[in-house]
């Protein structure tokens, strides 16, 4: 009896009785029933195996363009510090030099000047703050805690939203790419909230569980229905979702979202 699997033939069923010319038709009925069911039960396997070779082909490129991506942020922002930066401090020099040329009587001129160099000084620090968010020199200076502590202050002080952090334990994470990967999740998370949560306070705490880590970033939003449906590690919504997802995959964390309308997630 064949084993087919759409047009091919994948296996054979062999049945043999020893009495000459009796085989029953309820048991050719019952091969033929088995022999399709394994045809398609081999057939799911083989879709399985193709499935999971092409997730893995996924995440390897997805891990790939997310390092390429870091690699080009980190590019663009010693660009912007040893270019744009430099440049502006040299008009800044210029200006100075203008201002203090100009005549007593031209009040009005050293008073442009003045407001130019507050104006460069701005353009200035708006571009350390990109090449910071592009490139955090303190996460390779001074290590996970300190750079995410910064980036939380910052997070703070912009969107005035309050920060609740315990997040000592952060420093027994040494490897650089878990380090990197772990502050990105943290910007993502923050920027969500910021965006979408509308929320009034957050919580971020480290602590251990069964040695492992685990992290987590809480607030008081509104919250959002999750649906069911969503397998663990791929968050069915947002981008910025499936970037934390993919983050995690990085890193072999698991990321797990608890949250309703009126709940801020966890």
């Amino acid at each position: 009896m064949p084993i087919r699997v759409d047009a091919a033939i994948e296996g054979l069923i062999h049945a043999v009785d020893h009495r000459e010319n009796y085989f029953p038709l309820r048991l050719v009925e019952a091969l033929e029933d088995v022999s399709q069911r394994l045809g398609l039960a081999m057939q799911r396997f083989h879709l399985e195996h193709k499935l999971r070779e092409s997730v893995i082909s996924l995440n390897v490129l997805s891990s790939h363009l997310l390092s390429v991506q870091e690699e080009e942020q980190r590019r663009i922002a010693l660009e912007l510090h040893d270019g744009c930066g430099q440049d502006l401090n040299v008009l800044k020099l210029r200006l100075k030099i203008i201002r203090d040329h100009c005549p007593a009587e031209r009040s009005d001129l050293t008073h442009d000047c003045n407001e130019l160099l507050a104006y460069a000084d701005k353009i200035i620090n708006d571009i350390r703050c990109i090449a910071h968010n592009l490139k955090p020199a303190t996460l390779d200076a001074l290590g996970l805690t300190i750079a995410t502590r910064q980036m939380v202050a910052e997070f703070s002080a912009s969107s005035a939203i309050p920060v609740s952090t315990d997040i000592d334990l952060l420093d027994r994470i040494t490897a650089p790419k878990a380090q990197l990967c772990l502050f990105r999740i943290f910007q993502e998370a923050l920027l969500n909230i910021h965006k979408h949560a509308r929320a009034t306070r957050v919580w971020i705490k480290v602590r251990r569980e069964r040695g492992n880590l685990r992290i987590e970033i809480r607030d008081n939003g509104k919250g959002f229905e999750v649906p069911k449906s969503s397998p663990p590690n791929h968050p069915p919504q947002g981008m910025g979702l499936s970037a934390l997802a993919l983050r995690c995959r990085m890193i072999a964390a698991k990321l797990s979202i608890d949250s309703k309308p009126g709940k801020g997630p966890a």
